[in-house]
């Protein structure tokens, strides 16, 4: 028998408190199915990868981004099946980053716990929680408030039953790798896609599937899925951009259709962004292909690039 959004709210909260976060600890419960449609469940808190914990530690901010992997993105990545389709259960209301990691992962509900709501992000951040509200909505998925103890649900978030699903503005390329991954041939490729797609921003990884098969994935950066350009004055008012970076695209498109990450064969066409190269880190990632390090957003990633190549985090190939 399935369990009951109330229980799996539960599962994120019982773990909450082994979050390391001294004043912020989120959790997220994933719950969705694999490719033999068996079901899965998997907890995660938010969390410093072990990598910049062990070199930098916990106070230093990378390229003004903070150093931890959202409890979201940590189990979108860690899934165990495809996570199109699944559900994700918050302790807390998701940032806007993580909502957008989360629509292109194709989660279908989002459930929050309605104590997440006396907390900081939803008390003194209620802009960026509105954007959160908007970009779930513009992207189809409802989002619930959890009431565990009276085992009610609120919806915050209502989606039309004749609405249109939205997809990419440029569809990302997937197709299988012939023969064992070679970094000279995975190089070619994602420079080739680079050309072919004419792409400002955009990156390449190699993915495996359940049985083995390497899958290369190339998807360029552009508005999360749900926006436009028009769409724009959504986040004036926040920090927070409607972009969705491509190496993080590329790490959600990998999760939604169960493909595990190649660490060895990533590639992107300019230097990422402090919040990439954070979630690159978090996923395993030590050596990243850059087809151009004079580009990148703004000076962030550069200031990021240099603290984890000093630190022998990342390697630049």
């Amino acid at each position: 028998m399935a369990l009951s959004p109330f229980k799996l709210m539960q599962q994120a909260v019982d773990i909450v408190q082994l979050s390391q976060h001294p004043t912020h600890p989120i959790a997220a419960t994933l719950a969705g199915r694999d490719e033999n449609d068996e079901p899965y469940i998997i907890s995660k808190t938010n969390t410093w990868p072990r990598a910049i914990d062990d070199a930098l530690g916990r106070e230093i901010k990378i390229g003004g981004s903070s150093p931890t992997i959202h409890a979201e993105v940590a189990a979108i990545l860690a899934a165990p099946g495809k996570t199109e389709g699944a559900e994700i259960f918050v302790t807390d209301p998701p940032c806007p980053n993580c909502a957008k990691n989360i629509i292109e992962a194709g989660i279908s509900a989002v459930y929050i716990d309605h104590k997440g709501f006396g907390k900081r992000f939803a008390t003194e951040r209620e802009k960026d929680l509105k954007l959160t509200y908007a970009l779930f909505k513009d992207a189809g998925i409802p989002v619930f408030e959890v009431f565990r103890e009276k085992e009610e649900l609120k919806q915050l978030v209502k989606i039309k039953k004749d609405f249109a699903q939205p997809t990419y503005d440029r569809a990302p390329l997937i197709r299988p790798v012939n023969g064992e991954p070679r970094i000279s041939e995975f190089l070619r490729d994602a420079v080739t896609f680079r050309q072919e797609y004419n792409a400002e921003s955009c990156a390449a990884i190699i993915a495996h599937s359940p049985s083995g098969e390497a899958q290369f994935i190339g998807c360029e950066g552009g508005n999360v899925i749900g926006q436009t350009r028009d769409s724009r004055k959504k986040s004036d008012s926040t920090k927070y951009s409607l972009n969705m970076e491509p190496l993080n695209r590329a790490f959600m498109i990998a999760a939604r259709y169960g493909l595990k990450l190649d660490p060895d064969y990533v590639f992107t066409c300019r230097v990422p962004t402090p919040r990439e190269m954070v979630n690159s880190v978090g996923a395993g990632v030590r050596d990243i292909l850059i087809d151009d390090c004079e580009q990148g957003r703004d000076e962030r990633s550069f200031e990021a690039l240099e603290v984890l190549q000093e630190a022998d985090i990342l390697t630049v190939r």
